[in-house]
């Protein structure tokens, strides 16, 4: 649900004003890049995800139904443009620097094993993953953006955190003395 002002914004920038708009896009940017950096794992991909999401919000907002969907609608469309990306490079990238966690701010082989458990999923439970815990959204709201039920957001969300917590395992014991991590 967005804000009373945003809907503002929303309903102008429906009817061609391109500086509510502009708003708009400025307010949701950050959060969007470090979505789309946490799917793709690199700047330049996630900059031009964000971007062509944008210009395609922008071409399309005057078709949007309902204006207090504007945030999900908007993050729909930048994780489809993700996983456009995603399907070209046929391969996956590992995510560096994007865990924010008190035990791996300032250890380094735990960010490298983390990036490493996040490249090693694939598409479907690295999004929930990205959106659950690097965007803060709810689940409720991460079923809207990816217009799946809310029960298989919770699948896909405890299935990947099983893989996550197996791939740290596995990458720990191969470390003498690595920290561990609660991952939930």
């Amino acid at each position: 649900m967005i804000m009373m002002v945003d809907q503002l914004l929303v309903k102008r920038a429906a009817k061609g004003d391109a500086h509510a708009f502009l708003k708009l896009s400025k307010q949701y940017q950050r959060g969007l890049y470090r979505v789309a950096f946490g799917m793709l794992g690199n700047e330049h991909d996630a900059a031009d995800a964000v971007q062509e999401t944008l210009l395609k919000a922008y071409r399309d907002v005057a078709n949007l139904r309902n204006h207090q969907q504007f945030k999900s609608w908007l993050y729909r469309i930048l994780t489809n443009r993700c996983i456009d990306i995603l399907r070209q490079r046929q391969r996956t990238t590992p995510v560096e620097n994007v865990w924010k966690n008190e035990a791996v701010e300032n250890n380094w082989d735990l960010k490298v094993d983390i990036a490493n458990a996040l490249a090693g999923l694939d598409e479907q439970h690295r999004t929930v993953v990205v959106l659950r815990f690097f965007q803060d959204m709810q689940l409720g709201d991460i079923a809207v953006v990816l217009n799946i039920p809310v029960g298989t957001v919770k699948s896909r969300l405890h299935r990947a955190m099983k893989k996550l917590k197996l791939s740290l395992s596995t990458a720990e014991e191969g470390r003498v003395g690595g920290e561990t991590i609660d991952l939930c």
